[in-house]
């Protein structure tokens, strides 16, 4: 409670900002990213998350001797099993990879978390989200000073 209340509080001050810091603006990027999770409802990632758990299952379990023919059929299974928006922007391809990442996770708990971030568009929002609130700090420090020997510099 006392988090949601400070992070209340910062947004209610950067909206009563006239004008914002690149900073503020990408903090609040993130935190609606978060917030929204790509816009993902609760049901969808646990229909997600059901899916990979259970092709995880069986990639794992599989004792068929043609294993690329046994990825290509799991990943058959696991697309069609997704919901329609994620089916649709997630290339077959993309599929493939991950249920060979599905085999190669001996972990189901990480088998599940990295597929279905993967799958529902979180590590590349993080990724984005990450970029930006480097280039802004490192943007910010810039403007402050000079810095030498760096690579930008050089």
């Amino acid at each position: 409670m006392h988090r949601a209340r400070r992070l209340a509080e910062a947004l209610e001050e950067a909206i009563s900002r006239a004008d914002i810091t690149a900073s503020t603006e990408a903090s609040v990027e993130r935190a609606w990213a978060a917030w929204e999770l790509a816009d993902t409802s609760d049901a969808e990632i646990a229909k997600v998350a059901s899916v990979v758990q259970h092709a995880h299952r069986a990639i794992r379990g599989t004792e068929r001797a043609e294993l690329a023919q046994a990825v290509n059929d799991c990943a058959e299974v696991l697309k069609s099993a997704l919901p329609p928006h994620v089916s649709e922007h997630t290339p077959f391809e993309d599929i493939v990879d991950l249920v060979r990442a599905l085999k190669a996770e001996a972990d189901p708990w990480m088998a599940v978390l990295t597929v279905t971030s993967a799958l529902l568009g979180w590590a590349e929002a993080g990724r984005a989200h990450a970029a930006r609130a480097i280039r802004v700090a490192l943007d910010a420090d810039h403007q402050g000073q000079p810095h030498a020997n760096t690579a930008q510099d050089t």
